[in-house]
């Protein structure tokens, strides 16, 4: 019940935070244009200076003023330097528990704890931003023992809160012992390697190293040294040839290191109850969530990762699931298409569903054809007024058309019995499903086109953090009245309930 504050070495955390948010700003004023005397310059470090002292006070300050304690039937968070906030969740509230460790929080020997409710405000989730691995652990066994309405467990001593950073790693959410919890998928070599190709991580050395030599040779003045570089290489195909085979073979590992740190140590699993997600090697996530909290999946698949045969299923969940930049809410991005069904299977059922999907008319096709291409039309414009080559145009002009072939070829609905089955997309598909009960609101549109062609629009919600909308576009009049019909019914089943 008393105030508690995150530990001191949250102040080093925001600081951190302000030198990455700042890093190739200050970067430019401090390292490349130190001895530049103009006053442009002058004034631009100083200024910097003066946002650098602040950051480091407002660090301390927020310290100071935030504090949180775990009452009987709620969590408070107060927090604010000069204008005061307090956060109240109910703990019956809570719906995901999110578990994040940056490569900082690790050396630190601390941790991120995140609270998130069904809500969709500002304040539907609390944020322990600076708390020991071991507090963290304690806290969820507590909120599930408190959500379970059994007593809660003598509280660790305040001494084992400052336990050596060398001590200080937890198994991530213990919500149920690993006994009674069933690993459903862990990367193998192979799914690392596949998964290097599909995400295209290794094309980031590129950049990086192109960056690297320009900014060197304008640092330490080798305009001449790089001219001789260039001079040697020119013709001499033997070592483009090599030097290209280096680049790429150091791309590659360069990639498969990275997609190692990004998803080395994935673990899926589950209990009756819950389904539980841990990712990283360096920057450590995990988040745990209820499975009757889930309102639809999302199968998606890129160009690349149909040829390589992979998919990535995203739950579509009541409150937030984590960090969107992360892909929290996945399980697992590149995941081959036959595990996906039968991981889908194991985790969530009541989802895992193999109807034959009807295919979009004739019609349908016509009327994507017919539509102005927007996009081309904008490119042609813009290569009139520019005076360049009209060949961009036609480009544009074939990628547009040849996308709406593909969405018409890919896309596919079906109703089957309480679920909806919707499949979209032409370079990228995206098969959405969901049950009647967890829609929230349907919409059907034509327009004047879609009309004379018997055609229209279906617009599904569903509850979640944000608000999913999923849209199939052009399907038949028939599938619209049954698919309204089928909604309805919906009512129907709640009255009768």
């Amino acid at each position: 019940m008393e105030n508690r504050r995150f530990h001191f070495l949250s102040v080093i955390l925001q600081i951190a935070s302000f030198f990455k948010s700042w890093f190739f700003p200050l970067l430019l004023i401090f390292v490349f244009n130190f001895n530049n005397d103009a006053l442009l310059w002058t004034i631009a470090r100083y200024v910097a200076l003066f946002f650098i002292v602040w950051s480091i006070i407002e660090a301390i300050l927020t310290w100071r003023t935030t504090t949180y304690r775990f009452e009987e039937e709620q969590v408070v968070l107060k927090h604010g330097i000069f204008s005061k906030t307090r956060q109240t969740i109910d703990y019956d509230r809570i719906q995901n528990i999110q578990r994040k460790t940056s490569a900082l929080h690790k050396i630190l020997g601390l941790t991120t704890l995140t609270l998130e409710t069904g809500a969709t405000g500002d304040d539907a989730s609390i944020e322990l931003d600076a708390i020991r691995p071991e507090e963290a652990t304690e806290i969820e066994r507590k909120l599930h023992a408190k959500r379970k309405q059994v007593p809660f467990g003598p509280q660790l001593p305040s001494a084992q809160w400052d336990m050596r950073l060398s001590e200080a790693s937890e198994p991530a959410i213990e919500f149920t012992s690993k006994e009674q919890r069933t690993l459903h998928f862990e990367p193998t070599e192979r799914d690392t390697v596949r998964a290097t190709f599909a995400s295209l991580s290794f094309f980031a050395l590129i950049p990086i190293l192109a960056t690297l030599f320009f900014k060197t040779i304008d640092l330490f003045k080798l305009e001449d040294q790089a001219s001789r570089w260039v001079d040697l290489f020119s013709g001499n195909w033997l070592l483009i040839t090599a030097a290209s085979i280096a680049l790429l073979l150091i791309s590659l590992v360069f990639g498969l290191i990275i997609t190692y740190f990004r998803f080395g140590r994935f673990m899926i699993e589950s209990d009756d109850e819950r389904v539980y997600i841990q990712r990283g090697i360096f920057s450590e996530q995990s988040f745990t969530m209820k499975k009757k909290n889930v309102q639809g999946i999302q199968i998606e698949q890129t160009f690349l990762k149909r040829l390589l045969k992979l998919s990535q299923i995203k739950l579509i969940s009541v409150g937030k699931i984590g960090d969107i930049e992360q892909e929290a809410n996945s399980l697992y991005p590149f995941l081959p298409v036959k595990k996906s069904a039968s991981l889908l299977a194991d985790i969530l059922p009541q989802f895992a569903i193999q109807p034959t999907l009807e295919k979009l008319p004739k019609s349908s096709l016509w009327m994507k054809l017919i539509r102005l291409p927007i996009f081309a039309i904008i490119v042609f414009i813009i290569i009139h007024f520019w005076g360049k080559s009209y060949w961009w145009g036609a480009l544009a002009l074939f990628l547009t058309y040849a996308g709406r072939l593909l969405e018409y070829i890919f896309t596919r609905y079906q109703i089957d019995g309480e679920h909806i089955i919707l499949k979209t997309g032409a370079w990228t598909t995206e098969t959405f499903i969901t049950k009647r009960d967890l829609i929230i609101e349907i919409e059907v549109k034509r327009s004047a086109f879609q009309k004379m062609f018997g055609l229209c629009t279906v617009v599904m919600t569903n509850r979640s953090k944000p608000i999913h909308v999923h849209t199939i576009q052009d399907v038949p009049t028939d599938f619209a009245e049954t698919f309204i019909h089928w909604y309805a019914n919906r009512q129907v089943e709640t009255l009768e309930s």
